[in-house]
């Protein structure tokens, strides 16, 4: 888990200095990924595509985390009933 924050702090402060850098953004999305950040990784993968929308990495992992939130939901649902 320090790894990770260690890698936030990081590449948060890479975005602050080249904010046009889509690896910076799907990098930090990774992170947030990983720690179950799944809101914030979506926004960073989304700004990763922003920067380049033929991005395969970046729009790989954003279908990735939509799938995975679209299964927690249904899943959820289901123990509702």
């Amino acid at each position: 888990n320090k790894d990770y924050n260690n890698a936030m702090i990081y590449f948060k402060s890479a975005i602050s200095k080249n904010q046009s850098n889509k690896v910076y953004h799907y990098n930090l999305g990774n992170t947030h990924y990983a720690l179950a950040q799944f809101t914030d990784s979506l926004n960073c993968y989304k700004n990763a595509i922003l920067l380049d929308d033929k991005y395969i990495d970046a729009l790989n992992q954003l279908n990735k985390t939509l799938e995975y939130l679209k299964n927690i939901s249904t899943i959820k649902s289901v123990y509702k009933e």
